[in-house]
Formats: structure tokens, sequence, C-alpha cells
């Protein structure tokens, strides 16, 4: 089996298990439950998929990142307020420091302030993240043909 296969099989089969690691996950959604989803599932699989995320910080343990990009976009789908919640928590943490509370808007646009800050590991998997779960509904021509001016969408010269 490949680190990609095992490690798929290791995120979907602990996911939904009960494992008592909540003490970072938030009770944001304690009283909603969807997706046939109970809310204590909901708060076991947001707590393992930032562990995950977190765990690829270190430069020792492979980048296998497809895993959680799959689990986020089946939960994107389907529930795209949990799947921002999850990443809000995960960008505010890891890049400005602390959960913040912010949309996922406002957390995006304060990372750049700190990109001296940040190491090439996790400017990676920012970008994967970012390209695959963020990104997921804008077609790739659209991403790599227009450059953002002062708010202003400006398309490339061909």
């Amino acid at each position: 089996m490949c680190k990609l296969q095992k490690a798929v099989v290791e995120l979907l089969w602990i996911g939904g298990q009960q494992k008592d690691i909540l003490s970072s996950s938030s009770s944001d959604f304690a009283g909603e439950a969807f997706l046939d989803f109970s809310a204590n599932e909901l708060n076991y699989w947001e707590s393992d998929i930032l562990w995950h995320l977190t765990k690829y910080e270190n430069v020792d343990n492979p980048l296998v990142v497809w895993d959680i990009v799959a689990a986020l976009l089946a939960f994107k789908q389907s529930a795209p307020k949990y799947t921002d919640h999850i990443l809000v928590k995960w960008l505010s943490v890891t890049f400005l420091g602390s959960y913040t509370g912010l949309y996922i808007g406002e957390v995006l646009t304060c990372i750049p302030e700190n990109f001296s800050k940040i190491t090439s590991r996790q400017l990676h998997l920012f970008n994967i993240i970012c390209r695959r779960v963020i990104l997921s509904d804008v077609k790739a021509e659209e991403m790599n043909c227009k450059v953002n001016l002062g708010g202003q969408a400006v398309t490339k010269a061909e």
C-alpha cells in the first residue's frame, strides 16, 4: 500500500472515531448536526483534521495532504460553513498565532503580512489547501489569468 493510500485509510478510519483529543476543538457546532453526523462526530472530525494539518508542519513527517483535501472537499460540498470553520481555525492558529474568529476572507487577507514568519513547508501546505479546497470552484484558467491590483481584477495581456 502506498503512503497516500495508507494516509487516506488512516484519516478516514480515525476521522469518525471517538477519542479524547477534543481539548482544542470548539463547540461552535455543538448545537448543530448535519450530514448525518452528530455534533460530537463533527467535533471529532474537526479535531482530527486540525491534528493532521499540524502534524504535517514537522519536516520529519511525510507531506501527504491529499487525504485531508479529500475530507475537506467532501465536507465543503454539503457543509461549506463547517469547512470554512475548520480552515479559519487552522489558518488563524498557524499563520496569525491564535484563533481569531474572523471569516475566511478576512483571515486570508491577514496572512500575507506574516509571510516572513512562515516556513516553506507551511507555505506549501497553504498553497495546496488554497488551490484545492478554498478555490476549488474557481477554474484554473481564471485563477492563473487574472491579477488583482488594488481590488480591481486585471486580465494578463496575451
